[in-house]
C-alpha cells in the first residue's frame, strides 16, 4: 500500500514554522484536509518554533524553513533537540544550491528528512506538493502508529498490552527472514550497488566513515532518492568522508575501479558496455515506483555486468524501490544485506528486502561496514 494511502488512528501533531505566510497557509489547507494530521500551530521563526516546542509536549514533528528572521532553521535545529532529543524535524526550503547545502547540514544534525518549497507555478497545482508531504510525515511514524485500514489493529494491540501472559522471545530471524548458510557471498565481489532514501545522506556519511581508506578496488553505484541539487552536493560530501572522488553520474562516463558514482537527482543511472569499456549512462526515462532516479531502475544494467560478483546494501528508506532488483540480483548469484529497524529513519526499502528472505545478513548501520571490509579481504 502506497504511505499516501496509509492514515493514522491518533493524529499527527505538527508544527509549521515559515516567515512567508503564503507558505504557512498552503502547509496548514494541504494539511488540514487530512484527520490524522493536526496543525498545532504555525510561527514565523525559529526562536517561536523554540518557545512552542517547550510549550506543547504532544508536538510530533516540525516543519521548518531555513532562511527566517529573528532566528534562523539552522540556529533553531539543534535547540529544538537539545529540547526534545526525539523530535523529528523536517526541513522544507527552497531548491536552491546554497540552500541545499545548507539543508544537506541541517540533516548531518539531526533533522530527519527535507521537502523543497512549492515553486510559484506549483502553487496552482499542488497535488504532487501535498503526495510527497503526506508520505515524508507518515512514513516517519509508520512504525509506531497504528493505521486506520486495519480495523483489527486497535483491538489487537488492546489485548496484546492487556495480557498478563509472557511472551515468548522473538529473534530478530524470527521476523526478518534472511537466507540460510554463510553470512558471506558465495563468489568475490567486484562491484557495490547501494540504495537509500529517507534518513539515507546520514546514512550513508556513516557508511563510507567506516570504510575509508578501504574497498578500493570496487565501483560503488549508490541510488539516494533526492532531488537534481542535492545529489552533486552529496557526492561532495562523500567525497570528504571517503578519502576518494565521489561523483554524480553523467552519461558515457568511465567506470573505474574504486570510482564512487551517485545517480543524479531526476536522473536514472545504468551502466553500459561502450568501446569495450564500462562507462555510465544517464537517463530521463519514466520513474519506477514513483522515483527518478531509482533503485530498480538501476539494478538490471549491474547485474547484466557484474552478476554473481555483485553485492547490494539496501539503507534506511520509504517504500520498496529496490526489492525487485535485489531479488533479481540474488537469482543470479549476488548477495543482498539491508540496514535493520532499529537504525534505521524509515523501515521500508530495507524491510521490503528483508522480508523476501534474499539477504545474507541483517546489520546495524554501525556493523554494515565491517562486514563489507571483511568481504573485500576474502571473507566467504
Amino acid at each position: 500500500m502506497p504511505y499516501f494511502e496509509k492514515r493514522f488512528q491518533t493524529p499527527l501533531n505538527i508544527l509549521i514554522v515559515d516567515d512567508s505566510a503564503i507558505i504557512r497557509r498552503v502547509l496548514q489547507n494541504t494539511l488540514s484536509r487530512h484527520n490524522d494530521i493536526n496543525v498545532v500551530a504555525a510561527c514565523e521563526n525559529g526562536q517561536l518554533a523554540l518557545e512552542a516546542v517547550k510549550n506543547h509536549a504532544s508536538i510530533d514533528m516540525v516543519l521548518m524553513d531555513i532562511e527566517m528572521p529573528v532566528m534562523d532553521g539552522m540556529t533553531a535545529l539543534p535547540l529544538i533537540l537539545e529540547v526534545r532529543p526525539k523530535l523529528k524535524v523536517m526541513i522544507i526550503s527552497t531548491l536552491s544550491k546554497p540552500n541545499a547545502t545548507v539543508t544537506m547540514e541541517a540533516l548531518r544534525l539531526g533533522a530527519v528528512d527535507y521537502l523543497p518549497k512549492p515553486t510559484a507555478q506549483e502553487t496552482h497545482d499542488l497535488s504532487n506538493f501535498e503526495r510527497d508531504l503526506l508520505n515524508k510525515i507518515r512514513a516517519n511514524f509508520i512504525n509506531d502508529r497504528v493505521l486506520l485500514q486495519d480495523p483489527l489493529a486497535a483491538s489487537r494491540a488492546a489485548l496484546s498490552s492487556a495480557s498478563s501472559t509472557p511472551k515468548p522471545s522473538v529473534t530478530p530471524e524470527a521476523v526478518r527472514p534472511v537466507i540460510t548458510g554463510s553470512i558471506y557471498p558465495s563468489f568475490p565481489v567486484h562491484a557495490l550497488a547501494i540504495g537509500s532514501s529517507t534518513g539515507g545522506p546520514q546514512a550513508l556519511q556513516t557508511l563510507f566513515s567506516a570504510i575509508a581508506g578501504q574497498l578500493k578496488e570496487w565501483p560503488i553505484f549508490i541510488t539516494q532518492h533526492m532531488p537534481a541539487t542535492f545529489t552533486g552536493i552529496l557526492a561532495e560530501q562523500l567525497s570528504q568522508t571517503l578519502g576518494r572522488k565521489c561523483i554524480e553520474a553523467v552519461h558515457d562516463g568511465l567506470v573505474q575501479p574504486g570510482g564512487v558514482y551517485v545517480a543524479p537527482g531526476d536522473y536514472h543511472m545504468e551502466v553500459a558496455l561502450q568501446g569495450g569499456n564500462l562507462v555510465t549512462k544517464i537517463n530521463q526515462n519514466p520513474q519506477v515506483n514513483y522515483c527518478r532516479p531509482s533503485v530498480d531502475a538501476m539494478m538490471p544494467s549491474l547485474i547484466k555486468f557484474y552478476g554473481k560478483n555483485l553485492l547490494g546494501v539496501m539503507l534506511t528508506g520509504m517504500g520498496q524501490d529496490g526489492m525487485q532488483g535485489f531479488k533479481a540480483m540474488v537469482q543470479t548469484g549476488g548477495t543482498a544485506i539491508a540496514q535493520d529497524k532499529e537504525t534505521s529513519v524509515v523501515w521500508g526499502m530495507p524491510k521490503a528486502v528483508a522480508e523476501a528472505g534474499i539477504c545474507r545478513q541483517i546489520l546495524p548501520l554501525q556493523e554494515i561496514g565491517s562486514y563489507l571490509i571483511s568481504v573485500s579481504r576474502g571473507a566467504r
